[in-house]
Order: C-alpha cells, then sequence, then structure tokens
C-alpha cells in the first residue's frame, strides 16, 4: 500500500492495533516508477473473523430487549389489514470478536460498519447496541414482526420461496 494514502494506512493501522495484521514493513513497488510501501500481512484471527472482503465483529446477533410499546391498534402492510403495535427493539451481538475490547478499536470499527436494516451499531458502556423502532402485528393469532410478514408476501409468489419467522437469534454478516 502506498505510503501517501493516509485514509487506508490509517484503517490497515487499527486493525493492527486490533491485532487482525502484523505491523508494516517497508517495501518498494515494482515498476519503473517505484515508490515507497507499507505492506501488512494478516494474523489468523483474521481468518477466524473475515473473509473474501468481509469482517465479522460477532457471530450473530441477539434480540436484547423490546421497550416504548405504543398503542395497540390498526395497521396496514402490502394492502393487508392488521391488528399492530409499534416499538423500540434493542439489538446487542451475540458472541462478539475478542479484539472489540481493544481501546478505540470498537468506536473506530463503529463508524465504519454499514447501516443494518435502516440502524446504525454503537458502542456503549455494555457492548454495541441497535435500537429500531418496529411493527409486530398478529398473524394467526400469534405476534410477529412486520418486517416478517412483507417479507413473506413479497416472496410468497416466487419459485422456491418459504414462510418466514422471527427468533431471537438472527446471524449473518455483521
Amino acid at each position: 500500500m502506498q505510503t501517501s494514502n493516509t485514509a487506508t494506512l490509517s484503517w490497515m493501522n487499527l486493525l493492527v492495533d486490533a491485532g487482525l495484521y502484523q505491523s508494516p514493513t517497508s517495501g518498494q513497488s515494482g515498476g519503473d516508477q517505484s515508490q515507497p510501501i507499507s505492506i501488512y500481512q494478516p494474523l489468523p484471527e483474521l481468518g477466524r473473523w473475515g473473509g473474501g472482503r468481509r469482517l465479522c465483529v460477532a457471530r450473530g446477533v441477539r434480540l436484547d430487549a423490546v421497550s416504548n410499546l405504543g398503542p395497540v391498534e390498526d395497521m396496514r402492510l402490502r394492502g393487508k389489514r392488521y391488528t399492530g403495535v409499534l416499538a423500540d427493539v434493542r439489538w446487542t451481538l451475540d458472541e462478539p470478536a475478542p479484539w472489540l475490547a481493544k481501546p478505540g478499536v470498537s468506536e473506530a470499527l463503529a463508524g465504519e460498519l454499514p447501516a443494518w436494516r435502516s440502524a446504525r451499531w454503537h458502542p456503549g458502556p455494555k457492548g454495541w447496541e441497535l435500537t429500531q423502532r418496529k411493527s409486530f402485528v398478529r398473524v394467526e393469532d400469534r405476534w410477529t414482526v412486520g418486517d416478517a410478514v412483507e417479507r413473506a408476501a413479497s416472496t410468497q409468489s416466487g419459485p422456491g420461496s418459504t414462510k418466514s419467522t422471527s427468533g431471537q437469534r438472527n446471524t449473518g454478516d455483521l
């Protein structure tokens, strides 16, 4: 990596601080216009938490709390009427990466993460949290997340589609 690329060097040095890469060594780029470069080598920890062009900060996410329940009222999802309620849903990381505990790493990484389901993660005193305002609706005598109803409605007519249900643990790329 070219030594003049300060933004990328800063990011790579953060990953060194996290224990995912070795400290850089100096080198020269090839070609007629050789320039100084920094060379970063991945450590085994990177393989346990990343792959391809992604870096996972946890093994999954967990529903932590539901609060600020609104009144039960009629709602429409995909043109269909349901009995529903709005509430705040707080998610936390399930099995967070150990390197998140290193000073400065969590704060820097939180700013680099893309929005997840229309909200941003933020580190706090009890770990990382994300709060969303969600709708819950009554379907077949059970409460379910409005997102699941909308996903099921959009995939219901497609080949190989499956009915989506809401659970307490959602794994995937974070």
